[in-house]
């Protein structure tokens, strides 16, 4: 009898929970990687400029702007690592030969195993921006912390496509990390998380249109930080996630499939 994918998902929940509880320290970081990396950022902001001319150039609070980036970030991360690398992570573990000779298809497995990081993260992100936020904009700031962690959510939903994609590649290239410490970096600075997209160059702009999870990014800064965010482009932001998840994530899907079935035949997979 083939598992069913609820019954992928809750082993992965025990499984996950039962490491995360033996590792205290992963509370820790979770709760301090956003601050940290805000941080960083605004750091090296105030090097090259003020955050007045910040304003001047970007009508939002720096300080909100960037956490909800940082925020978005390790979501997203949640999917690339967990999708992406885990090909090689079950390698190096030496469990792979058993997982694929596990009855349910390894996509199955694959798209359940981020399931329970995601929902954890996601309380982390809840917890941690709602006293920033009510701080820098008062009470009336709760709905729309609710709503942007719902928005971070979708766009690193979003990237289960290109994880996929990038986990087949991992097959292809029998494990090579070089290969996702390249494009995992390069599908994040493309997002705009770690830099604003109205001040890049416009062909990265127009190559950050590509990427469902830079809208995400953009419609959570403009509800958050933004001093008078624009419900419709909010809306517009929110549809072009949907609408590029619905046409990525069934390419991704099929890639993987054709990549594994590649390496299986040719016995490259051990």
């Amino acid at each position: 009898m083939k598992p069913r994918y609820i019954d992928i998902v809750l082993a992965e929940f025990k499984c996950f929970f039962t490491e995360f509880t033996r590792r205290k320290s992963l509370i820790i970081a979770l709760v301090l990687y956003p601050y940290i990396l805000t941080a960083l950022i605004l750091f090296i902001g105030t090097v090259f400029g003020s955050p007045k001319y910040f304003k001047e150039k970007i009508p939002a609070d720096p300080l909100l702007f960037f956490l909800s980036s940082s925020l978005t970030l390790l979501i997203s991360l949640v999917i690339l690592d967990d999708i992406g690398a885990r090909f090689i992570w079950e390698e190096q573990a030496g469990t792979l030969p058993y997982l694929m000779l596990m009855p349910a298809p390894m996509t199955k497995f694959i798209l359940a195993s981020p399931i329970p990081r995601l929902v954890l993260t996601l309380g982390w992100v809840m917890l941690t921006l709602t006293p920033t936020a009510i701080y820098v904009k008062g009470l009336e700031s709760g709905i729309a912390i609710v709503t942007v962690s719902s928005i971070a959510t979708l766009g690193a939903l979003s990237l289960m496509g290109f994880a996929l994609i990038v986990c087949g590649l991992l097959i292809l290239s029998k494990g090579e990390w070089a290969i996702y410490w390249i494009i995992r970096p390069l599908i994040l600075f493309l997002s705009g998380v770690l830099y604003p997209l109205a001040l890049m160059p416009l062909w990265l702009r127009i190559l950050s249109m590509t990427m469902p999870i830079s809208y995400a990014v953009e419609a959570s800064r403009m509800l958050i930080a933004y001093e008078n965010p624009q419900i419709k482009l909010i809306l517009i932001n929110i549809g072009l996630i949907l609408a590029l998840s619905i046409l990525y994530t069934p390419i991704g899907l099929k890639t993987y499939e054709y990549l594994e079935l590649r390496v299986k035949k040719s016995g490259g997979l051990k």
